[in-house]
């Protein structure tokens, strides 16, 4: 048969994990150089657990994750690009193509049962990792982790507005070693944003309990839409 076709004669079809890159690629074109970008960008989860909270109808976010051992010369252990879309200002849906020694595709899934309004909270319910399986050394892509994750936002004295988030989720979520032994699948966390007035952005600083360790993170979004 000519080269690029199968045994019946049609057209070998692409890999599935090169369709996604290529889908990747598109979506960070369009946005990235879209000069009005940045209403389309927007992550309401903290550092490695979610928020009671969904992205909003429309709204993508596209990036990119490396992991590296504590190790002499700081060897990769993994890296990953994730793109997150919303539906329906309650659907948020998630895609990954993780790396490791070979390639793996994942999806996560969130759907956000209550919005935030006066003293409601924000009350999010979603399973994450279905797909392929990956080695269960990488805890963060444990396979079908269920979980509920619940958000709101107080004014407090002197910090003014904060969010705590709580929740609890099984698989990924559950660990013998560490504070792990003791919560038992609940993980939560404060995050507080910022707006300098000598930079040009949004900064937000959270603090969390991943159902093993405790992580800290900074993040700053510029008016690009750029999110570090």
């Amino acid at each position: 048969g000519a080269r690029g076709q199968n045994s019946t004669g049609a057209i070998a079809p692409l890999p599935l994990c090169l369709l996604t890159w290529l889908w990747l690629g598109v979506i960070v074109f369009i946005y990235v150089n879209n000069s009005e970008a940045a209403p389309y960008f927007h992550d309401p989860d903290l550092v490695d657990t979610p928020s009671g909270k969904s992205l909003e109808h429309g709204v993508f976010t596209v990036g990119t994750f490396m992991a590296f051992r504590n190790e002499k010369g700081f060897p990769k252990e993994e890296s990953a690009v994730k793109l997150d879309f919303g539906l329906f200002n309650r659907l948020e849906i998630g895609i990954i193509t993780l790396k490791l020694e070979q390639s793996f595709l994942l999806s996560n899934f969130k759907f956000q049962l209550l919005r935030e309004y006066n003293m409601l909270p924000n009350v999010a319910i979603g399973i994450e990792n279905i797909g392929d399986k990956v080695p269960e050394s990488i805890r963060r892509y444990k396979s079908k982790s269920p979980y509920i994750a619940i958000s709101k936002q107080f004014n407090l004295p002197f910090t003014h507005l904060i969010t705590g988030h709580i929740g609890i989720g099984r698989e990924r979520y559950i660990e013998e070693e560490s504070i792990g032994r003791y919560v038992h699948g609940v993980f939560g966390g404060i995050s507080k944003d910022f707006q300098p007035r000598f930079i040009d952005g949004n900064v937000s600083l959270s603090l969390e309990l991943d159902g093993r360790d405790v992580n800290v993170g900074i993040r700053y979004l510029l008016t690009s839409g750029l999110l570090i």
